[in-house]
C-alpha cells in the first residue's frame, strides 16, 4: 500500500481546531488513509510577525507580542519548551491516554474568569480563582476520549484539556518526552512519535514584562478536514509535519522604590518633652501618559539620622510601619516630592526628585531617592497619622495623612 504521507507546513494555533479534526474514539470515517502509526512526526514552532503562516491568520492578540520575542531572542534570551506525550494514536484515530495523564479521560469543569483589564483566562475546579464572582458560569468538556472528530469543541475547552494535563504534569513532576530551547524565529523538535502532545513554554521577562505562554494540545500528525470552506489547508490528509505558533500572555513586572531621609540635626531644647520631626512625601508613578500610582507616605524622627520608607510589591510586608505595599509598574516615571518638611527644618537641596522604575528580584537600591534636612532654628512641633485602606489590584494600599 503506497504510504499517504505528506511533508508540508500546516498552520495551527494553540490548541487549534485542528486538533479537533482528529478522531476521538471512533473510525476515521469522512476519506482520509489510516494513520501511519509508526511514521515519524516533527513539529515546528514560529513567531510570525506578518501575522501569517502558510496564508492562515495568527490571532493579533499573540501576535502583538512576536517582535517583542524575537527581539528577545536577538539578545540572546531562548525560550524553553517542553513537550509531553499525552496519548497515543492507533491507525483508526483512536487515542490512548498514557497512565499519568488518565485525568483526561474524565470530563473537566471550568469558568472563563474576566480579570479588571478585560483579559480572561481559564480556571478549572479546585482553582482558588475558581469561585470568585468575576468567573463566570461553570462548564463542561468531554474527557479527551469522547470528543467527536467533527464536533464544534471551543478553543476555551481544549484550554481546559490542556491546562488539566500541565496540573497532572505538575503534581507527578514528569519529566518531557522532548525538551529544546528556540533561539530565533523558528526552531523545530523532529523524531516525534505518532500520538497528542502537551506544550509548554517556560516564562522569559524582558525589564518591563514577563511573558508567560498558555499551554496547549497538538495532535500529531495532523487532519485538516474541518478547517472553514475556502482555507488552502483544507483537505483530509494526515500531515505528519506541522507548524505551530505559540500563545504568550504580557504581564508586568514591578519595581520597589526607596525613600531616603537624612536629618543632619535635630532640636534638642531640653524644655520641650517629646518633641519629634515628621516629614511627608507626595508619591506618583505614571507610564504611557496613565497615572498608575498615588499616594503620601511619612518618616517620622526624634533625633538625628537616617530612615527610610519602602514602596514596594511585597504583600507579606504589606503591615510593617515603614513599608506600603504597592505594584508600581517597571518602567514607570516617578516623582517624589517633599511636601512637608517638619516644623522648625529646612530642606538641603531639592525638595522634588524623579526616578524612573525597573524591576529587580530583590529590594533594588539603585530605585532610591534621597533627601537630607536640617533644623532652622524655630521652636514650632509637628506630628502625623497614618490611615491605611484597601484598594485596587495595583494598589493594595492606600495612605492619607
Amino acid at each position: 500500500m503506497k504510504k499517504n504521507i505528506i511533508k508540508r507546513s500546516a498552520w495551527l494555533l494553540a490548541v487549534v481546531a485542528a486538533v479537533s479534526a482528529l478522531a476521538f474514539g471512533r473510525d476515521v470515517a469522512y476519506g482520509a488513509a489510516g494513520i501511519e502509526t509508526d511514521q515519524r512526526c516533527s513539529l515546528t514552532f514560529s513567531l510570525p510577525e506578518n501575522g501569517e503562516i502558510e496564508g492562515s491568520a495568527v490571532d493579533g492578540k499573540y501576535v502583538q507580542y512576536y517582535k517583542t520575542l524575537n527581539e528577545l531572542l536577538d539578545s540572546g534570551k531562548t525560550l524553553k519548551v517542553s513537550l509531553y506525550q499525552v496519548a497515543d494514536v492507533t491507525v483508526s484515530g483512536r487515542y490512548e491516554l498514557k497512565p499519568e495523564f488518565q485525568a483526561l479521560g474524565e470530563a473537566v469543569s471550568y469558568k472563563v474568569l474576566t480579570e479588571k483589564d478585560g483579559t480572561s483566562r481559564i480556571v478549572l475546579s479546585g482553582d482558588p480563582d475558581y469561585d470568585k464572582p468575576e468567573a463566570g458560569g461553570a462548564q463542561v468538556v468531554e474527557g479527551l476520549t469522547s470528543i467527536d472528530a467533527l464536533s464544534d469543541t471551543k478553543a476555551a475547552q481544549w484550554e481546559a484539556l490542556a491546562r488539566t494535563a500541565e496540573a497532572a504534569v505538575l503534581q507527578s513532576a514528569l519529566s518531557p518526552a522532548k525538551a529544546a530551547e528556540i533561539s530565533s524565529g523558528t526552531m523545530t523538535i523532529s523524531d516525534l512519535r505518532t500520538g497528542m502532545y502537551l506544550v509548554c513554554v517556560e516564562q522569559v521577562e524582558d525589564t518591563a514584562y514577563f511573558y508567560e505562554f498558555v499551554p496547549f494540545l497538538i495532535s500529531l500528525p495532523n487532519n485538516y478536514y474541518s478547517l472553514p470552506d475556502g482555507n488552502p489547508n483544507s483537505d483530509d490528509i494526515w500531515v505528519y509535519d506541522v507548524t505551530v505558533g505559540l500563545k504568550p500572555e504580557q504581564a508586568e513586572r514591578f519595581g520597589t522604590l526607596v525613600i531616603d531621609k537624612m536629618l543632619t540635626n535635630f532640636n534638642q531644647l531640653e524644655d520641650v518633652a517629646n518633641r519629634q520631626g515628621t516629614f511627608i512625601f507626595d508619591v506618583r508613578a505614571e507610564k504611557d501618559g496613565e497615572l498608575r500610582y498615588s499616594n503620601v507616605v511619612s518618616l517620622t524622627f526624634d533625633g538625628s539620622d537616617t530612615k527610610r520608607v519602602t514602596i514596594g510589591p511585597d504583600e507579606t510586608r504589606a503591615d510593617e510601619p515603614d513599608y506600603y505595599y504597592a505594584k508600581i509598574p517597571a518602567g514607570a516615571t516617578v516623582t517624589v516630592t517633599e511636601i512637608y518638611s517638619g516644623s522648625g527644618y529646612q530642606a538641603v537641596g531639592d525638595a522634588e526628585k524623579t526616578i524612573e522604575i525597573f524591576h529587580a528580584d530583590e529590594e533594588a537600591e539603585t530605585n532610591q531617592v534621597s533627601f537630607e534636612n536640617a533644623y532652622d532654628g524655630r521652636l514650632n512641633n509637628g506630628a502625623s497619622v497614618v490611615n491605611r485602606y484597601k484598594a485596587d489590584e495595583w494598589m493594595k494600599q492606600e495612605t492619607q495623612q
